[in-house]
């Protein structure tokens, strides 16, 4: 069974240990098949660090980088990201890069993965895909029915540590993290987690929230964007890409 290395800048310590969680709960991989700095008793004292990196490097054969703007801001982080990239490939070491909090597929263009698939955190289809990718590498288990339960604890997880906050004028702030594709007339954005609904108020399963409006009522939108908006009201819709997705009609809507 191949090891998996996750490599993450130290800066994203809550994220990473939450996606450790869901790899070993969620997709079934065993602990002992990853290699993370993170996991107790990965680096023993008087280890040389520098030297284990670069062994378990070569050695593992799957590669999933856990890409933040902390990562690319850390020059050990773009060491190991040339490396695995360097190594992937004609039947090299598995190599699936994986984009969290602001990072876009256009924020990578100017890297050498600018022509690799990568997958998005914050996306269902994604972090299904990866499941499989894991499970034909034979080192993830096929337990469909434990991956999706854990799967919509991971995203309610994940909501609830970007959601956005509110100012004193009553806009929300928040990032842009995906565009759907819909009529052209209309336009439909994902923020980063999700809006206050109020008390007496739950989240369903999975819930993720949009902003919905009509072409040119307010400007064209991508990933990555810094918005703040203010609330008209919200409809829950649920769609069989998406689950439960919360539509959010605008009173106002401006870039940061």
């Amino acid at each position: 069974m191949p090891k998996i290395f996750v490599s993450y800048s130290s800066k994203d310590e809550e994220l990473v240990d939450r996606f450790l969680e869901f790899l070993m709960r969620g997709m079934g991989v065993s602990e002992d098949d990853i290699f993370c700095t993170r996991l107790a008793g990965t680096l023993p004292a008087g280890t040389d660090f520098l030297a284990r990196i670069r062994t378990e490097l070569r050695g593992n054969g799957i590669v999933i980088p856990l890409i933040t703007p902390n990562y690319m801001k850390s020059e050990f982080c773009l060491m190991e990201l040339g490396a695995s990239w360097a190594l992937s490939g004609d039947g090299g070491k598995r190599f699936y890069p994986v984009l969290a909090e602001t990072m876009t597929y256009e924020s990578m263009n100017h890297t050498p993965l600018k022509n690799i698939q990568m997958l998005r955190i914050d996306r269902r289809q994604d972090l299904g895909d990866l499941y499989d990718l894991l499970c034909e590498d034979k080192a993830a288990r096929r337990r469909t029915s434990v991956f999706n339960q854990k799967l919509d604890v991971f995203m309610n997880d994940l909501a609830k540590r970007n959601d956005p906050g509110k100012d004193g004028d009553g806009y929300y702030h928040a990032i842009v993290a995906d565009v759907r594709n819909v009529p052209e007339n209309y336009r439909c954005y994902k923020i980063n987690g999700r809006i206050d609904l109020g008390p007496g108020v739950t989240y369903q399963e999975g819930e993720t929230h949009w902003i919905f409006y009509h072409k040119g009522m307010y400007p064209d939108l991508q990933p990555g964007d810094r918005i703040r908006f203010k609330v008209s009201r919200t409809e829950l819709r649920n769609f069989p890409d998406l689950k439960n997705a919360r539509n959010i009609y605008l009173d106002a809507l401006e870039r940061c």
